[in-house]
């Protein structure tokens, strides 16, 4: 469908990338699935979020089977294994009515590394609610309010990015474009340019995007020089050399503590 109402409203991927839910705020939720391979969308279903009141935030729970939606005083959860999904509907909190200074009314929504949900406040408050156990059916998702006081005033802002780093999907036509290429492969794919470099070099490599390698630079005597991290979703980083003394050094690739590549940069 085409949104016709404000921008207002929150989208995000489901942690494995399969499921794209937006919330509008003429409460309306539209859950997609997502084609990683080519780039498609195709509905899933519309649902209508049942308060007749803009509804703001969205997040998946880490396993992406519960998706979380919140108005200002509503939060709800769905079943995203259920059909029709709508039919799973869930009222797991209601704002308690608390201020700090102002109303600590729901806002945006955001998993997190350590597997819980954050909702910020629509209003400058020092306070982030918490749904402790997201994977959890109905009220034993555990939501706690006002759970963290902040050391600052905050309101609305929360980080909004998919997941870049997913890497390939096992048994996809797709696997050719995004599997890890062989070590050797790797280590032919880093070169160092220029070479002899006087005031900089630069390291160029191809990397898939969940690679990550470390280069170091050491003397002809042993002493290790320099070390740069190398990740896949970037594919050259600039060094300054104008620290190095003149001479010749060896550098070494490597990938989770194993030497795949060597070689040699001049410096004049």
């Amino acid at each position: 469908r085409i949104v016709t109402s404000d921008i207002g409203g929150m989208a995000w991927f489901s942690p494995d990338g399969s499921i794209y839910a937006m919330i509008s705020v003429d409460n309306k939720l539209d859950v997609l699935n997502f084609d990683r391979c080519t780039g498609d969308f195709s509905m899933n279903e519309e649902i209508t979020i049942p308060v007749n009141y803009a509804s703001f935030g969205c997040a998946f729970s880490p396993s992406g089977r519960f998706l979380y939606v919140n108005t200002n005083t509503y939060i709800f959860q769905y079943d995203t294994w259920a059909s029709p999904i709508a039919n799973s509907l869930d009222t797991v909190a209601w704002w308690d009515g608390s201020y700090s200074p102002l109303a600590t009314t729901f806002f945006m929504e955001h998993l997190e590394p350590d597997n819980k949900i954050y909702i910020t406040t629509f209003q400058g408050t020092d306070k982030l609610h918490v749904i402790a156990d997201p994977d959890s059916l109905g009220l034993s998702c555990h939501v706690v309010q006002s759970a963290i006081t902040l050391p600052s005033y905050n309101a609305l802002s929360l980080p909004n990015a998919a997941n870049y780093d997913l890497g390939p999907v096992s048994g996809s036509v797709c696997d050719s474009l995004t599997n890890g290429i062989a070590e050797s492969e790797i280590s032919k794919s880093i070169t160092l340019n220029p070479n002899p470099a006087r005031e900089y070099y630069w390291i160029n490599y191809q990397l898939t995007t969940t690679d990550q390698l470390k280069f170091e630079l050491y003397s002809a005597t042993g002493q290790l020089i320099d070390q740069k991290n190398l990740y896949g979703s970037f594919r050259s980083l600039r060094v300054d050399c104008t620290s190095y003394q003149k001479g010749v050094y060896l550098y070494r690739v490597l990938k989770r503590g194993m030497m795949i590549g060597s070689g040699t940069l001049v410096v004049y």
